[in-house]
């Protein structure tokens, strides 16, 4: 005959399972997409409409939880107000159109705001790992709103407000967390082996030249009345004969954003041409920044002087920041390259 104690605890360790039974499923169903959502959602566009508004689109705003940036359609052309209305490279704008229109929803995701950037979607308000992207006529009409969020090739989205996260189909969008990507800051575009001399002005140092040493550029000397100096390494004098060829600029910005700059040193490339592109150095607050501009020597090609023309339509009303590598090969002392003790 069972002790009466034991019944008693045999009841309570069967109500404990239960409850413990019924506290997994009911955090189960808080963690899972729900049905109705699911069955509603699934395969329908992202954005209904969207292709209808595509010729009406003149603003789009981008929200991360490092910066925020418009893109504006001025006279047919996308530029970014906060870069200096410097030109968005149009096939980027094209991709989130284009991506915009054939969205899908997916599978449903996640419900738990502690989970979602882990699929990109967290609030960049607090921090969160989406961005936020809104495109609509610039007066005042919002035509997509969204917060999207991509990892390991897979692209997802939620409206804002609604912690259901979806992954999507038929979707890629371009990079939206850093503004300076939609931007082409490609200004200066040459082949090593057109250098004839590269020049390097120091501030507070000895200049120097640099040549070829063979057709393809492959290699480069100090040129005379340098060129017996002993080098510190044979690749020495490499980087700054090549630093206009490797150059790729990371941010832009107004003239007037470098005011208060300290001149750090001048670079000038000659090319067989007779194009001469020359890139002035300036330290500021913001880091390494330059300045760029090209002309021609006397006798210059037509070719050089269209290319030294169309480099400063596009290089010289703005300042372009540096990255380490960018600065070092620009600035690159002589001491650096030859025993000059």
């Amino acid at each position: 005959m069972s002790h009466p104690g034991n019944l008693v605890r045999r009841k309570v360790v069967l109500w404990l399972g239960a409850a413990a039974a019924l506290s997994v499923i009911a955090g189960a169903l808080s963690l899972a997409p729900s049905t109705q959502a699911a069955q509603v959602a699934a395969g329908a566009p992202v954005v209904p409409g969207f292709a209808d508004h595509r010729n009406d689109i003149a603003l789009a705003m981008v929200t991360t939880s490092e910066e925020s940036y418009h893109l504006s359609r001025e006279n047919g052309v996308w530029v970014m107000p906060e870069k200096g209305r410097y030109k968005v490279r149009p096939e980027m704008i094209a991709q989130l159109e284009d991506a915009l229109t054939a969205m899908r929803f997916g599978a449903a995701m996640t419900r738990d705001q502690r989970k979602l950037d882990r699929i990109g979607l967290g609030d960049p308000a607090t921090g969160g790992a989406g961005a936020i992207v809104e495109m609509g006529d610039g007066k005042g009409e919002t035509f997509a709103k969204l917060i999207v969020g991509r990892r390991d090739g897979r692209t997802y989205v939620r409206k804002p407000g609604d912690d259901q996260a979806w992954a999507t189909t038929d979707a890629d969008p371009p990079p939206l967390h850093r503004a300076a990507r939609w931007l082409d800051l490609d200004v200066v575009k040459i082949a090593a082996a057109d250098i004839a001399e590269v020049e390097v002005r120091p501030v507070g140092g000895p200049s120097y030249r640099l040549r070829p040493v063979d057709e393809a550029a492959t290699r480069f000397a100090l040129a005379p009345p340098l060129d017996g100096l002993k080098l510190v390494a044979g690749f020495a004098p490499n980087p700054p004969g090549l630093a206009l060829t490797r150059l790729s600029p990371e941010d832009v910005g107004t003239l007037a954003e470098l005011s208060g700059g300290q001149p750090v040193a001048q670079h000038i490339t000659q090319l067989k041409s007779g194009l001469a592109v020359r890139v002035m150095v300036l330290r500021t607050k913001k880091g390494m920044w330059a300045r760029i501009e090209a002309g021609v020597a006397p006798g210059a090609s037509s070719g050089a002087t269209a290319e030294a023309e169309a480099i400063n339509a596009r290089a010289a009303p703005w300042a372009f920041g540096l990255s380490e590598a960018d600065a070092s090969n620009l600035t690159t002392p002589l001491s650096a390259i030859a025993d000059v003790k």
